[in-house]
């Protein structure tokens, strides 16, 4: 009985208490959910606000490790709220991880996995909840998938989902109306929900005085700098200004600079709540839809494709009313899918018979968490996860990693390349582009993960160790309480009969300008299906490149050295020509790989070319002549 009377509050005061306790009384130990009456009034918050900074990764906030230059207004925040160390989002993108936030419903339940769906009618949402139980509501989001044409804007009495076209967006556009809607409200009990793309690409969209502040901060070497220039290659991360930026420090100064305007912008909101009497008792929570991969596992600079936690984990505070919980801190495993029943439960409301997830407010007063996994998936990737207690498992891909290179990332054969007359082009965002991908010069096949993973999240924080083929009793385990959590969701969302939408040619552009490609709408399960069993018995086996990566980054070095004037003259020709015999050496030990390392080689020589340096390149490896062969 403990468990279920873990939901009982001292938030919940008076009369509300005991209408809810009776109503969980009157349903029993069965498991069930129960039928909760509402709080009285006086007991409920006058002010829920729910706040989602879309891409933000939590490590780049103080709070969650940064430094205090970067969410000073957060940061304080986190003093007066509860904080998760470790909230994941079931999706790493926009349109479906948002839809989880609103329905309490994970995306393979609700359903809304790609651009052209739009929630079911049958669906409740945190707006038409609230709407029905008294409280204004005010929706004003940075538009693009944010849209109410998804189902978003159902329950609210004002939606702004209105990007401008010539002036700001984002916060600098959305917070004064927002403030001034929450003022006009009077004594009106209200729920607030504000949305932007401040921390989204391109990152440089930021107010100028912010932005040099923080690109004179120092910015040191990362192993990651290498993976800049080789992001060149790849149409979208161009698009997107990944590639504007020669070190990582480059870009994550900017990065931050978009979370630093965001959280000025927090505190204006702060304020006013105060100033108008709201902040004592309001229900605030701040969290984001899905984080943000900066080259952690060597694929791409963004979010949208894999399910490691740089993509999923998100931060989440939550400040409740009165103060109550300040300053607990949880690593236990919490999602997105629990913030509808967290808002139910504070406002006294019933969950509803189909809500996943689980109320926060029972660990906040000391009870342990009945519901200790999350489900997500990649609709990109055709690929699912479930992390469950210490582990996490990742499906194999359904969709062939050579068709997400081509919608998701666009390569291109390297230039300085020889000629392959077999290459394909493709089409992506109206540009023609080509690719070898027979030979794989980019390493594609490597880096886009399509077997199964399995991680050690106790030992293996970064996930960088497959455990796959040595913990087999726990894969099984787990891959079996996969599927049955799957079964279960795909179940509930024969209930939720999603609709069709029809993007109209500005929605398109301005998901075009976010940097956003199609998701795929195309729903060959059987071919899924059959792709995935193909990868779960055949996994593909990639070399060990981490000798490959260290020439990238000692070459990298070299090139920027080059590109500024006071230091090309340290690079000489045994730097270069010792870059030339490290690649020839991978090359010796990889030959199949050997188209890897002739695009590589053949740029070295160019960068010595353009800066006046001969030296001699190897004669003959063994990687080129085997090349040679396989050509002729």
């Amino acid at each position: 009985m403990l468990r279920r009377l873990s939901c009982l509050s001292p938030l919940v005061g008076g009369k509300g208490r005991v209408l809810c306790a009776l109503a969980l009384l009157l349903a029993g130990c069965d498991g069930t959910d129960p039928v909760v009456a509402p709080s009285t009034p006086a007991s409920r918050p006058r002010t829920i606000v729910l706040v989602s900074l879309d891409t933000l990764r939590p490590e780049r906030l103080g709070l969650y490790g940064n430094t205090p230059d970067v969410s000073p207004v957060l940061d304080a925040f986190a003093r007066e709220a509860v904080v998760f160390d470790t909230a994941l989002a079931p999706s790493p993108w926009t349109l479906p991880s948002h839809l989880t936030m609103f329905t309490g419903l994970d995306p393979v339940a609700h359903g809304v996995i790609n651009e052209s769906k739009s929630l079911s009618e049958n669906a409740e949402t945190l707006g038409t909840r609230l709407s029905e139980a008294g409280y204004a509501t005010g929706g004003f989001t940075d538009g693009g998938f944010m849209s109410g044409r998804y189902g978003f804007s159902r329950g609210f009495d004002v939606f702004d989902d209105k990007r401008s076209e010539d002036g700001p967006n984002g916060f600098p556009r959305l917070m004064p109306r927002a403030i001034e809607w929450l003022t006009d409200q009077g004594e009106q009990d209200v729920f607030l929900f504000l949305h932007t793309f401040d921390a989204h690409t391109p990152y440089d969209e930021v107010a100028p005085e912010i932005l040099d502040r923080f690109r004179a901060r120092p910015v040191v070497a990362d192993e990651r700098d290498a993976g800049l220039h080789w992001l060149g290659f790849l149409y979208t991360q161009a698009k997107a200004g990944i590639t504007n930026y020669p070190r990582m420090g480059n870009l994550l100064n900017d990065y931050d600079a978009g979370v630093h305007e965001a959280d000025l912008h927090l505190g204006r909101l702060f304020e006013a709540l105060r100033a108008i009497g709201r902040w004592d008792d309001a229900l605030i929570i701040v969290t984001s839809d899905h984080g943000e991969s900066f080259f952690d596992h060597g694929l791409h600079v963004g979010h949208g494709l894999l399910l490691t936690d740089a993509e999923l984990r998100v931060p989440l505070l939550i400040r409740l009313p009165g103060g109550a919980g300040a300053g607990k801190r949880f690593d236990e495993l919490v999602g997105l899918v629990d913030i509808p029943r967290t808002i139910f439960e504070v406002a006294g409301l019933s969950p509803g018979d189909d809500l996943q997830g689980e109320s926060l407010i029972g660990l906040v007063n000391g009870y342990q968490r009945s519901v200790d996994y999350v489900l997500g998936m990649s609709q990109n990737m055709r690929s699912f996860t479930l992390v469950q207690a210490d582990f996490k498992y990742i499906s194999p891909v359904g969709v062939k990693p050579m068709r997400i290179a081509e919608k998701h990332l666009g390569p291109s054969t390297p230039p300085g390349y020889f000629p392959v007359d077999d290459e394909m082009p493709f089409e992506i965002d109206d540009h023609t582009l080509s690719y070898d991908a027979g030979r794989d010069p980019l390493g594609l096949l490597d880096v886009i993960p399509s077997s199964e993973q399995l991680f050690d999240r106790r030992t293996d924080r970064d996930e960088l160790n497959n455990l796959v083929g040595t913990e087999v009793v726990k894969l099984a385990e787990i891959r079996s309480a996969f599927r049955q959590r799957q079964a279960r969701s795909a179940s509930l969302n024969r209930k939720y009969a999603t609709g069709e939408v029809q993007n109209d040619p500005a929605s398109i552009q301005v998901l075009k300008m976010l940097g956003y490609m199609e998701s795929g709408r195309e729903e060959d399960l059987e071919g899924t299906s059959r792709l995935s069993r193909e990868w779960t018995l055949n996994p593909h086996e990639s070399p060990d490149s981490r000798d490959l990566a260290r020439t990238d980054s000692k070459v990298h070095e070299l090139r920027l050295q080059l590109a500024d004037g006071a230091r090309a003259s340290s690079v000489t020709a045994d730097k270069l020509l010792a870059a030339c015999i490290e690649y020839d050496h991978w090359g010796k030990q990889n030959p199949s790989h050997a188209a890897r390392v002739y695009w590589r080689v053949q740029e070295v020589m160019q960068l010595a070319d353009d800066a006046g340096i001969t030296f001699e390149s190897p004669k003959s490896p063994e990687w080129l002549v085997a090349l040679q062969q396989e050509d002729s």
